[in-house]
């Protein structure tokens, strides 16, 4: 049987677009995995080495997905506008807000505005998707847009204002509902039994 996470393993070991400003951008403004288990319930952490023999132990299940948060954040903002286009190559992403003292809405707000700003100066756009956490420190949406637009805000805005945004690219784990796998392995299983008359 494929050993699970090795696939993860050798994709996030291929980052051939990443460049300095794109690993340090990961690192300051991406989502640990440990914080997105908290916002939604995905396949991320059985991906990421959860459900390997043995199992990943959390830090290295989170030098993992920083290292495929790294690939994928250079492959949305390179290959992704080299193959399709600028103003074609949007992808999706979580985006959190962590500006203190305000309300859910007025917080997202804040970074949003930031990002709108951000999209108009490159001639490009952002697409607020559904609301997917909010509490009293921090508020999450689904966003569609060009990296680009991530990249220029970060640039042109002073870390006072920044140091409240995080985004993470929607890795493909991430778009699973949580227990995909397991079920998959179950079905098979059974499968499996059926036809050798074990079960």
């Amino acid at each position: 049987m494929f050993h699970r996470g090795v696939l993860a393993v050798l994709l996030a070991s291929w980052v051939p677009y990443a460049t300095a400003q794109d690993i340090s951008d990961a690192e300051r403004f991406s989502i640990p995995l440990e914080q997105i288990n908290g916002i939604i319930q995905t396949e991320a952490s059985g991906d990421y080495g959860e459900y390997d023999d043995p199992a990943l132990t959390d830090t290295e299940q989170e030098a993992l997905w920083l290292d495929s948060t790294v690939w994928q954040w250079s492959y949305n903002l390179v290959d992704r506008t080299d193959t399709l286009g600028r103003g074609y190559d949007f992808s999706p992403y979580v985006v959190c807000s962590k500006v203190p003292g305000l309300s859910g809405v007025e917080r997202f707000d804040a970074i949003y505005q930031m990002l709108e700003d951000a999209a108009v100066d490159i001639d490009s756009g952002v697409f607020e998707g559904d609301s997917m956490y909010n509490d009293d420190d921090m508020t999450c949406r689904s966003v569609s847009a060009e990296t680009a637009v991530f990249r220029a805000a970060i640039d042109t805005q002073p870390p006072e204002v920044t140091q409240y945004l995080q985004v993470q690219p929607m890795l493909s784990a991430m778009k699973m509902i949580e227990g995909t796998f397991q079920g998959l392995i179950d079905l098979m299983n059974d499968y499996d039994c059926t036809e050798t008359g074990t079960c």
